[in-house]
């Protein structure tokens, strides 16, 4: 969705366990910008994306706010 941004509420961290190259089982903790970076792709690997963790609500006031930039850098374009 190119342009469209909402806040998710994330957990501040998360573990993790998984396997290395050798398949070693290793578990991690993670907190911060890398918890919400593991969370967002686990996400994806449920078959889910951002938009499924908003409300309808907050969904359509992103979309509106982001209709409105695309149709002012029109007209900002068609006036330089």
């Amino acid at each position: 969705y190119p342009g469209l941004w909402l806040l998710i509420k994330r957990p501040m961290g998360c573990i993790l366990k998984y396997q290395n190259e050798k398949g070693e089982e290793i578990i991690e903790e993670f907190k911060g910008v890398s918890a919400r970076v593991i969370l967002h792709e686990y996400d994806h690997m449920l078959g889910q994306n951002f938009t499924m963790r908003a409300s309808s609500l907050k969904i359509q006031r992103a979309l509106k706010s982001l209709d409105k930039k695309v149709k002012n850098y029109h007209i900002n374009k068609r006036n330089s």
